[in-house]
């Protein structure tokens, strides 16, 4: 934990399927926004392109025999969340795992969750973790998809993968606006523009821009972001489209946490914090540059079929400067912490080829689809780290910190400890068969060589493996609204993790089966779905301890067996035609080889549900809430013990989190919309990531935003 480059204790989450109720979006051939009309939840169409992040094939929600969410950019809108962990803090069964102030690790049904994509191109999380915040507004919607995804990544585990959908350029001129004002001095400006370049819009400019700062209900803590966007899209012919485009986000705060808050003292007693309590001193920053460069060629030589070639290149930098405080303060002198700081410089390339043929096929009298394709993937990590010169520094009464000035220190030589280069090589096949109206079947697979070298803070990082994951997973119809399935995917995930001799742990082998029913009903209004699911493990890699070698820190795991078995329940759609309902339940268990529980810092049992009611002859109204609620969470601490040696639990109490929105039309130009989050001022922590080194960051308490949006 304390090692920059190693990221966050291995975490874990339920999930379960959830559909947001508002209009689906599709896409047309220039990757247009379009409505259908006759959809009304999110996730419930589906167009032709939407989603493909389960199979690469075109499916709809019925046709995957797997569980996905879709949420859109009404909702992230209409519910001011401005970057993607609130959006996926709001699918059902997915936990947002914010440790730190600037780090966050997402989870599913028990693991975290390792594959995430941009427009079905895979684009992983550095080390399985999201480094500061991402802006929302660059997406049209998220797709979320539960269970094992090695058929469209080559690697992966089975947790979930997101999939974030890009604002893509169309036909028709238009321009948005939004400006945001809030709690803890936060506001916001952002605008979207599209401009079709020539009469008929077969070229076509789209701008997105923002610029959001705020202080926050952490002592010391303070954050800004700007984003810039543009995306150029020509018909070069009627069958051969081209895409350019480009994202950049920079992302800075300052009082950021590496680690978090101790919560014991001395002799085992829990300490009563205000939720404000943060320990970072004002002079720790966290930059965070993020750009991206992608160009599409996609030629469709016949109505059924188009063949698609992606590059693109992703640069990831930081510059960190932090303190990581560590101890057990004195209930009496509020002595005994110490800190450790350090200067770090993280500069990543990671550089993407795709090329895949997606179609429809006649054979036996059906139509059949079927996608095969290769990639190519390359990343370059280097990491420089500077320790302070007077490490350890001792901390003051950590009661007082708010009037006591932690000195900056001096740092010693920068070196060089991280210089890493991944590839991967994978093809892929996967095809849909039409054996009849009421029987289907989707079956594939995936071929991954994977390689590592280069050196990780004075260890060899050298690794190779190859592997074929194979997916099949049928489907019956036995009513015509009603669709019932079975999956089962290999699962091959190398890992980062080390062991006590900075060995890399093997890769994760295992299997995932998976089972469940999908319903649409009163007219495809409402969308009903339940799944069983079952995941064994080998290599999984547990945290065991922390090492110090001369002046370095780093954390070593041990590979354990792990069974992860559960289920789902989804309901989401327009009860009436004004009355929108979504969300649903999740129970979950993680066990060892020897049948213990394990994880059990992440909750087994959750809850989430999201309403909206419309008014739409006064003026557009909208009311809605949304409530999450999880049970409780605890862990052993690893490093400290009570009275007698006796083990001292970290527990968090089950909690619920209630938010409301209500939204008006003040023309047919201007909207306005407040919303009211933590309405009961629930007191609870971000995440138990850190629960077994007794630490947790507390979340906000009631706050509010205020927005007024325009279309033009």
């Amino acid at each position: 934990m304390r090692n920059l480059a190693r990221g966050a204790a291995a975490a874990s989450v339920l999930a379960l399927a959830s559909a947001i109720a508002a209009p689906a979006r599709a896409q047309d051939g220039q990757g247009q926004a379009a409505q259908d009309e006759e959809i009304v939840v999110y996730g419930l169409p589906i167009a032709e392109d939407t989603p493909q992040s389960a199979t690469g094939l075109a499916l709809t929600l019925r046709e995957t025999p797997q569980s996905i969410t879709v949420i859109d950019s009404q909702r992230i809108t209409e519910f001011a969340m401005a970057n993607t962990a609130q959006v996926l803090e709001q699918v059902v069964g997915l936990n947002v795992d914010r440790g730190e102030s600037d780090r966050t690790v997402f989870n599913a049904r028990g693991f975290d969750v390792t594959n995430v994509q941009v427009d079905g191109i895979g684009i992983p999380l550095l080390g399985g973790i999201q480094y500061g915040e991402t802006d929302s507004y660059l997406f049209e919607r998220i797709e979320v998809i539960r269970g094992a995804n090695g058929l469209t990544t080559g690697v992966g585990n089975p947790s979930a993968t997101i999939n974030y959908i890009r604002k893509r350029p169309g036909k028709e001129r238009k321009l948005m606006l939004g400006a945001y004002a809030g709690s803890y001095d936060y506001w916001r400006v952002e605008a979207d523009g599209n401009v079709p370049l020539i009469e008929d819009g077969g070229i076509a400019l789209r701008l997105i821009g923002a610029h959001e700062q705020r202080k926050s209900h952490l002592f010391n803590y303070d954050l800004k972001r700007n984003l810039f966007a543009a995306t150029l899209a020509a018909e070069i012919s009627p069958q051969l489209t081209a895409t350019v485009g480009y994202t950049y986000q920079h992302h800075k705060t300052h009082g950021s946490g590496w680690g978090s808050v101790t919560h014991f003292y001395d002799d085992g007693g829990r300490i009563d914090y205000d939720r404000s309590i943060n320990y970072a001193p004002d002079w720790t920053y966290w930059p965070v540059m993020d750009e991206q460069a992608y160009a599409e060629l996609a030629y469709s030589p016949s109505a059924k079929w188009t063949i698609k070639g992606v590059l693109t290149y992703k640069r990831f930098i930081e510059d960190p400067t932090l303190l990581y405080i560590y101890g057990n303060p004195n209930r009496v002198t509020g002595l005994g912490l110490a800190g450790q700081a350090s200067d770090f410089k993280s500069d990543t390339k990671r550089y993407l080829a795709d090329l895949y043929a997606t179609g429809r096929f006649d054979l036996f009298g059906r139509e059949h689809q079927l996608t095969v394709g290769v990639s190519w993937t390359q990343s370059d990590w280097l990491q420089w780290q500077a320790n302070a010169l007077n490490n350890p520094q001792i901390i003051p009464n950590f009661r007082n910190l708010d009037n006591v000035h932690v000195p900056q220190p001096v740092f010693g030589p920068t070196i060089l400890q991280l210089d890493q280069r991944e590839t991967q090589k994978r093809a892929y096949v996967a095809t849909q068969l039409n054996f009849a109206d009421w029987l289907k079947a989707v079956v594939g697979t995936s071929y991954a060589d994977f390689e590592t070298t280069g050196t990780n803070y004075g260890s060899r990082a050298d690794r190779a493996n190859k592997e074929l994951n194979p997916y099949v997973g049928v489907l019956i119809d036995p009513l015509p609204n009603v669709t019932v399935y079975g999956s089962y995917t290999s699962i091959f995930n190398p890992q980062i993790e080390v062991d006590f001799d900075r060995v890399r742990l093997p890769a994760i082998k295992g299997t995932n089966l998976e089972a469940g029913i999908k319903s649409e009903l009163f007219g495809k209004r409402l969308y009903a779905a339940a799944a069983i699911f079952r995941t064994r493990q080998a290599n999984l890699a547990q945290f065991a301890g922390t090492r110090i070698v001369g002046a370095d820190l780093y954390n070593y795991y041990v590979p354990v067996d792990t069974q992860s078995e559960g289920f789902e329940i989804e309901l989401a759609g327009k009860v009436t035609d004004r009355w929108q309902i979504s969300g649903g339940y999740t129970g979950l268990e993680i066990k060892d080889d020897q049948g213990n529980r394990i994880r059990n810092y992440q909750p087994r049992k959750t809850l989430k549900l999201s309403t909206t009611y419309r008014v739409p002859e006064f003026n557009n109204l909208a009311l809605g809430g949304q409530v999450r609620w999880q049970n409780d969470t605890y862990e052993t601490l690893l490093f400290q013990t009570g009275p007698g040696g006796a083990p001292i639990v970290f527990r968090q109490e089950g909690f619920a989190v209630f938010d409301l929105m209500a939204g008006i039309d003040i023309d047919d130009t201007f909207r306005v919309t407040a919303n009211l989050r933590n309405i009961t001022d629930e007191k609870y922590l971000f995440s138990m990531v850190y629960a077994a080194y007794g630490q947790g960051l507390y979340a906000p308490g009631r706050n509010f935003t205020v927005s007024l949006n325009a279309k033009f």
